[in-house]
């Protein structure tokens, strides 16, 4: 069926050793950062495999303005979302990354409510707690946007300034 995936910064996500996860009533706040909204929105990307989630990497920094040594993403099944009621829907003008024949992987969670977003919380704080946070090195997915740059003749200009300052050196 595929996954939703979501970066996130993993510090604050209980993580099954330093921080346990009893309750959503217990999460730290500062999680909820991972999750702001838009429009009572929350935007994700899709992939059919893990193995898929350098692409989506390489999706997201190519409209960064720094250099991250890595990236650490939450995938979680779409049946999940289903379990939950939670309203997904393919929103591929909303996805914000200049490698654009992707953009058809971008969905957002829609009408989301003070209920549904703990729903989500939940969702990525057990995937947190059980060390099921996927990372993705930077020169991974550098490799991938190199490869599109080379492929699609993609002006260098549009892309964000940590990936301009990579690219040419090419």
């Amino acid at each position: 069926m595929g996954f939703l995936v979501r970066k996130i910064k993993v510090t604050s996500w209980p993580d099954g050793e330093n921080i346990l996860f009893n309750s959503i009533n217990e999460l730290n706040a500062d999680v909820f950062s991972d999750i702001s909204t838009k429009n009572n929105e929350l935007s994700w990307w899709y992939i059919e495999s893990i193995e898929e989630l350098p692409l989506i990497a390489a999706i997201l920094i190519s409209t960064f303005k720094n250099k991250e040594k890595s990236l650490k993403f939450v995938c979680i099944d779409i049946n999940e979302f289903n379990k939950n009621n939670i309203i997904y829907i393919n929103t591929p003008d909303n996805g914000i990354t200049v490698l654009t024949k992707f953009k058809c992987r971008h969905y957002d969670a829609k009408n989301l409510t003070y209920f549904t977003l703990g729903k989500i919380s939940k969702m990525i704080a057990l995937q947190t707690s059980k060390g099921k946070v996927e990372k993705i090195k930077w020169d991974k997915a550098m490799d991938i946007i190199k490869k599109n740059v080379a492929e699609s003749n993609i002006d260098v200009s549009f892309f964000g300034e940590a990936v301009r300052k990579e690219l040419e050196y090419i």
